[in-house]
Parts: C-alpha cells; sequence; structure tokens
C-alpha cells in the first residue's frame, strides 16, 4: 500500500496531507481516515497526530461522497 511505503521516507516531525473519500455523514470526524491512518503509523512504530481534517472541497464526487484530506504529524514511538 502507498501509505506503508510513504510513512518510512517523511522526516521526524513531518506532516503529509493524506486525501481520501468520505460519507457526507462521516463529516467532520472522519472517524475511518483517521483510524485507518494511525493504524498504518503504529504498524510501523510510529506516533500519528491527525492535526485537521475537513472536506477538500464542496462539491461531491458522487452521491453524498466529498474527497476529504487529514493533514497529520509523524514521531518515532518512544520504547522504554
Amino acid at each position: 500500500e502507498f501509505l506503508q511505503s510513504l510513512l518510512p521516507l517523511l522526516a521526524e516531525a513531518g506532516v503529509c496531507h493524506w486525501y481520501d473519500f468520505a460519507a457526507d455523514w462521516e463529516l467532520p470526524s472522519c472517524e475511518r481516515t483517521c483510524k485507518v491512518l494511525q493504524a498504518q503509523c503504529s504498524a510501523l512504530g510510529l506516533n500519528c497526530n491527525i492535526l485537521r481534517v475537513a472536506a477538500a472541497n464542496r462539491r461531491t464526487i458522487a452521491e453524498r461522497q466529498y474527497r476529504v484530506v487529514a493533514d497529520f504529524q509523524v514521531s518515532k514511538t518512544i520504547h522504554g
């Protein structure tokens, strides 16, 4: 998956602008998108700080479907 390839390339405290699709009922929190990002980061031993999630525009791409953007920051997990 693209996200698994991308995450190791981000610098410490790097910010990514991730685009996804969401139904109107998922807005504004887009929990599914956030959970995917957090799970992928966690699998690679990275912390994921979701900075912002929002509809990328006001127009639908299909009936009741929107393109959304999630801005998130990654940092290395500290293992004690």
